[in-house]
């Protein structure tokens, strides 16, 4: 090529004919040309590149899990956790057996007075209570519900019995056995007698029992005026009533210290004497098993009050549901789960001012809360 005679403008038009032809020829020669070794990092690197973009696309769609996080199992959700309950229910089985077979025929494994008078009539306890017989004589007992998972009573000829097959679980349906134990407490109570409800400890299953035909009568399906309390009065002296009032004393003296926790500080407001364990009676209630059992009923009367004013509360939001739609049907299910909250929470705390300890586990209070309304 002449200098002289060859411009600028030749020389970038030559020069981008050249870059052109170079693009054109690594393009389609780009296999055989360049050096074998060199091919599979090529395609290495765009795989690479085409993997990173689908993980940016994760990353946005999944969050950041931390690495100090555990991951919950929710055993409902899979039929392996019926494996799971499974086992457990097996051991739970084993130790049950075990435990009525050494407290039936020789010892007792916890006190065997663990027992709260929780209605008129209707005491709830724990497993060794159903073995002490003198006290389950002194006391009255007629019936007994035993809310266990082995059933082997130790007085099978000296009372009647129902036996309620029952674990403390998640996945217990307690539900089913209502109609049966309401149905049993009711006959006791129409009959004059008094009835035991017990699991291992007191505290859940047999809780849950007691806790569903208190539903029972404040929905009306048991009438307290059918039980008589003026009987109590002729028998001050009676073995049931000198066992109920030491019992019920004492529960009355814990309860005044813990609501009162300045008292340890007060020797004045220390409760020491018996007659500041005892309620300040009239004439009429110098029987102390009289009045407790008189105060449960109007307490109980309290809460049909309460419920009846939800339960119409209730119906009248029900009645102004013009159109059904998902999302009215899902309002009015929040509705009726926080009426259920309420009312239950009133019913646990009844329970709990006459039996400290009762304590159903959450499984247990959702099938109660179904039931209410």
């Amino acid at each position: 090529m002449d200098n002289k005679n060859t411009t600028y403008k030749d020389i970038v038009k030559l020069d981008t004919n050249l870059d052109t032809n170079l693009d054109t020829n690594l393009d389609t020669n780009l296999d055989t040309n360049l050096d074998t070794n060199y091919k599979p990092y090529l395609e290495f690197s765009r795989n690479e590149e085409e993997n990173e973009e689908e993980n940016e696309e994760e990353i946005e769609e999944k969050p950041i899990k931390n690495q100090n996080t555990v991951d919950i199992i929710n055993l409902s959700d899979n039929g392996s956790s019926n494996i799971v309950y499974e086992i457990l229910r097996f051991f739970d089985d084993m130790y049950v057996s075990g435990r009525t077979y050494i407290e039936n025929n020789y010892f007792n494994l916890s006190s065997n007075d663990d027992f709260n008078l929780v209605y008129p009539n209707i005491y709830v306890g724990n497993y060794s209570v159903s073995t002490n017989y003198e006290l389950l004589k002194g006391l009255g007992i007629t019936h007994i519900i035993s809310v266990i998972p082995f059933f082997n009573p130790p007085f099978e000829d000296k009372f009647k019995y129902l036996h309620i097959q029952a674990y403390d679980d998640e996945i217990q349906d307690m539900k089913n056995h209502f109609n049966t134990t309401n149905e049993f407490i009711k006959e006791c109570l129409l009959q004059g007698g008094k009835i035991l409800i017990h699991c291992m400890v007191g505290r859940s299953r047999s809780i849950t029992i007691f806790t569903a035909f208190l539903i029972y009568i404040i929905k009306g399906g048991f009438n307290q005026c059918i039980i008589s309390l003026d009987e109590d009065i002729y028998n001050s002296n009676d073995t049931s009533n000198i066992i109920e009032y030491k019992k019920l004393s004492e529960n009355n003296k814990k309860h005044r210290i813990y609501s009162n926790p300045d008292s340890y500080n007060n020797t004045d407001e220390k409760i020491t004497s018996k007659e500041h364990e005892m309620p300040k009676l009239s004439k009429k209630e110098e029987n102390f098993i009289l009045y407790k059992k008189r105060k449960m009923i109007n307490d109980i009367e309290e809460l049909i009050n309460n419920y009846n004013l939800l339960d119409k509360e209730y119906n009248n939001l029900i009645k102004t549901k013009f159109v059904d739609t998902e999302e009215l049907q899902e309002l009015f299910n929040n509705m009726k789960l926080q009426f259920s909250s309420k009312m239950l929470e009133q019913i646990l705390n009844y329970v709990k001012s006459n039996r400290s300890c009762a304590f159903p586990n959450p499984n247990f209070i959702n099938q109660l809360k179904n039931i209410l309304f």
